[in-house]
């Protein structure tokens, strides 16, 4: 669904429209930063997979084929990359994949997994939360290219978003999802 407003924060200036219509499942839209591509939760092809479309749902690919149920797309600010979690391994993990298409990479196989990513806004860390093996979920980072985890929190989180001044934002798993 879309609303129209007449400037950003600015209160509806119409009903929502259906932004991307179909006769089946389409759930967790994400739009790229310059609002040109969406990308998208969809069983259209008979699995949950991700598609990319324009915003209006023209041109729509799928963009991954993978047989698990992935969640929680995000785009990196050069658009290039979709940061998700899902399950390769039977546990959660954060995977990345070109945004044209390609091979879903698992960046935290051998390590305790994770879920809920998010680039930095340099692009350069991709955010996560995870246990660490130890139980309550933390967030942590770990670069976009890979390597290894480091804890960001010491408390507990999840679903982190780095703020365009650099401030981290996360839930507090204790006081709610």
């Amino acid at each position: 669904w879309r609303l129209d407003t007449a400037r950003p924060g600015a209160p509806a200036a119409s009903p929502p429209v259906a932004a991307i219509a179909s006769t089946r499942s389409d759930l967790t839209p994400n739009l790229t930063p310059d609002g040109r591509r969406v990308v998208f939760l969809s069983n259209r092809s008979g699995e949950s997979e991700f598609w990319v479309a324009d915003p209006d749902g023209s041109k729509a690919f799928q963009l991954t084929s993978m047989a698990i149920l992935p969640g929680y797309p995000k785009w990196s600010p050069d658009q290039t990359m979709i940061a998700f979690h899902g399950d390769p391994d039977g546990r959660p993990d954060v995977l990345v994949v070109p945004a044209r298409g390609g091979h879903p990479r698992n960046i935290t196989k051998g390590t305790p997994g994770g879920a809920y990513p998010s680039f930095s806004r340099d692009g350069q860390w991709i955010f996560f939360a995870s246990s660490g093996g130890r139980g309550e979920s933390r967030i942590w980072k770990m670069a976009a290219t890979g390597g290894a985890p480091v804890q960001v929190t010491d408390n507990a989180g999840a679903i982190a978003i780095e703020s365009y001044g650099g401030d981290l934002y996360y839930l507090d798993e204790v006081n709610g999802p």
